[in-house]
């Protein structure tokens, strides 16, 4: 007590650090080894000694444990693991704190047994390390260690034992000691999905509430728990403290489960955001603006949403530069290209990911006042996937597979749908797939998880997926009447879209020149490719021109250069190959005309905001399909 009182300066003693590591020393001298755990510590810190002696801190330590003081073998289990100096002595001493009951020092040796961190002469069988792994994990659990509790869960999941699982991350999660909130945010998924059992999606949101407490990062998942009043009312009571004491992501989480409930709940969200942005934290700000924009909790009031919106992106704030882009990139009026091409700009500038796909889009489709330019679309796509955008990757594996601004290169289009795939875009797995079915681009040919990627891409509206899935099939001897039919939902996907989209038409055009799932007419055909090539589909131009080319006569291969002419401009090499072929005429088999597939799926992606989503706590939207406009 009197160390304690010289190293805070209580009871009128001023502080006085070196008196207090003298008595802390004397106590631990005395036999006091829970003592000794903090004088040894003011050792290696050098508080209230002549510098830090972290040799003589471990000895200390060493001395203590070896008295069965558990706190001690801990601390220095901790200090040697976190040194990565003798793997062998931290996992020792771990263990004898784990023997001593410490529910720390077992999730500690459960984790170096997992992860190979035991020293010379662990354990190397996978087998026999995931078992002892979870034996220490779970006398860590029963100790009351939330870390332990996850790890155990964890192992438990590896092991496909999930209604286990379920009882240690529950645990975790209800665990007050040794926690990191890890086990909520597993609680949370295994609830909400009915992981190992019958969903419970109150307990889920109870979880997800609890994961916020711990985790800022996972507030963002509480919204899309609440399901009802009650729900955001637990909301409120648990959430409403910590925002209080301005912990804004609670604030922003409190905000957005709270525009899911009445008006009056939308109004007091609004306040939330509002409350939490003049305390300058941004996100907030977006969210208090976006509320004014779409009326959500109070009247609407567009252009004094857009101009907070302005204002911040003139501020260097990136999130809200994307976000005026992406109120106008449906606009009709002269100038809607060049404002939204303007701030998809400024956003991608400041490296938003979405921000530079969304300027690729509005490159790719001539968005007026824009000029059709996919070379330029090429360069924002690129920084995208580069930034992280599973749709822009997918764009990039359309412009190399292609040839659509730069250079047909297989191993680059394979790479690209891999990491668009691997980042949860259909359209992406769609690419990779084709891959996998054909080998090209180096790919190892797998024909079973080609077909698998091919089935959610087509479930997901990718006609070139449903198309390229009934091609595999027959080719296997498939059912001739799962081939049919998807081969008409092809059709079926390229008529309702084709209305609005180029796309899609272009895609009708395929089928109608091949005959596929209808009757073949050219003529028809003819008419979808240049329909499809005045709204800036570059595919449209170049099969129109291929059809008159076919046709040979010098008006036809007129018309045909003028397609090709288009394509050319926009920086398609098979445009400009095209100019050429229309002035030499027809080829010696003018009837293999073969569909290439589509053009860039600019899946521009808005973030959290746009017209409340991220209010409602909506999965992120997506423009999924080219030209939606």
């Amino acid at each position: 007590m009197l160390a304690q009182m010289y190293r805070l300066g209580r009871g009128n003693t001023p502080p006085d650090q070196a008196k207090a590591t003298q008595i802390f020393k004397n106590t631990c001298d005395a036999g006091d080894h829970f003592v000794c755990v903090t004088y040894a510590q003011r050792l290696k810190d050098g508080t209230g000694a002549p510098k830090p002696d972290l040799a003589a801190a471990e000895t200390v330590l060493d001395a203590a444990c070896k008295e069965d003081e558990e706190t001690a073998c801990l601390r220095l289990s901790q200090w040697v693991h976190d040194a990565k100096t003798d793997d062998a002595r931290a996992f020792r001493l771990a263990s004898r704190a784990c023997t001593l009951n410490s529910a720390r020092g077992c999730f500690l040796a459960a984790y170096m047994v997992r992860y190979d961190r035991r020293g010379p002469g662990g354990l190397t069988d996978p087998a026999k390390k995931s078992t002892e792994a979870l034996a220490l994990a779970e006398s860590g659990c029963t100790l009351g260690s939330g870390n332990a509790c996850t790890e155990a869960g964890e192992l438990l999941e590896e092991a496909k034992d999930l209604a286990r699982a379920l009882e240690k991350f529950t645990a975790g999660c209800a665990a007050t000691e040794d926690q990191n909130g890890n086990s909520c945010i597993y609680l949370t998924r295994y609830l909400i999905l009915g992981t190992a059992g019958a969903k419970d999606k109150k307990g889920g949101h109870k979880a997800a509430i609890r994961a916020c407490t711990f985790i800022p990062e996972r507030c963002a998942w509480v919204p899309g728990t609440a399901e009802d009043a009650d729900d955001i009312k637990l909301a409120q009571l648990e959430l409403g403290p910590l925002c209080d004491q301005d912990q804004f992501a609670a604030c922003v989480a409190l905000g957005q489960t709270l525009a899911k409930g009445t008006f009056e709940d939308k109004r007091h969200g609004r306040e939330v955001f509002g409350a939490a942005c003049r305390k300058k934290h941004m996100p907030a700000c977006m969210l208090e603006a976006d509320a004014i924009y779409n009326g959500i909790g109070g009247d609407a009031d567009k252009p004094a949403g857009e101009k907070l919106f302005r204002r911040y992106c003139d501020d260097k704030d990136r999130e809200s530069c994307f976000q005026v882009a992406f109120y106008h990139r449906q606009d009709t009026d002269a100038d809607g290209g060049k404002i939204t091409l303007e701030y998809a700009d400024r956003a991608c500038t400041l490296d938003h990911a979405e921000g530079c796909n969304l300027a690729g889009f509005v490159n790719y489709t001539a968005m007026k006042p824009v000029r059709w330019d996919i070379t330029a679309a090429v360069k924002y796509y690129a920084k995208a996937c580069e930034l992280g955008s599973s749709s822009a990757c997918g764009n990039m594996g359309e412009v190399y597979r292609y040839g659509l601004g730069a250079s047909i290169d297989q191993v680059k289009a394979l790479a690209h749908y891999q990491k668009s795939c691997d980042s949860g875009s259909q359209y992406g797995c769609g690419g990779l797939a084709h891959y996998l079915a054909t080998g090209d681009g180096g790919a190892k040919k797998d024909l079973a998880k080609a077909e698998e990627l091919f089935k959610g891409a087509c479930e997901a509206d990718t006609i070139e997926a449903c198309v390229e899935l009934a091609t595999l099939l027959e080719k296997a001897h498939g059912s001739p009447g799962e081939i049919a039919r998807l081969r008409l939902r092809a059709l079926q996907l390229a008529e309702d879209q084709g209305k609005t989209n180029p796309e899609y038409k272009y895609f009708l055009g395929t089928f109608h020149r091949d005959g596929m799932a209808t009757m073949k007419d050219p003529a028809k055909a003819l008419v979808l490719f240049g329909e499809a090539c005045d709204s800036f589909d570059p595919f449209g131009c170049i099969a129109a021109g291929k059809l008159l080319v076919a046709k040979g006569t010098p008006p036809d291969r007129e018309r045909a250069r003028v397609y090709f002419q288009r394509a050319c401009a926009a920086g398609v090499d098979d445009g400009c190959q095209g100019i050429k072929d229309a002035e030499l005429g027809p080829s010696p088999s003018p009837a293999v005309v073969q569909a290439k597939g589509c053009g860039c799926h600019s899946e521009v992606a808005p973030g959290g905001l746009a017209g409340g989503a991220a209010l409602l706590g909506s999965v992120v939207l997506a423009l999924r399909r080219r030209r939606r406009r």
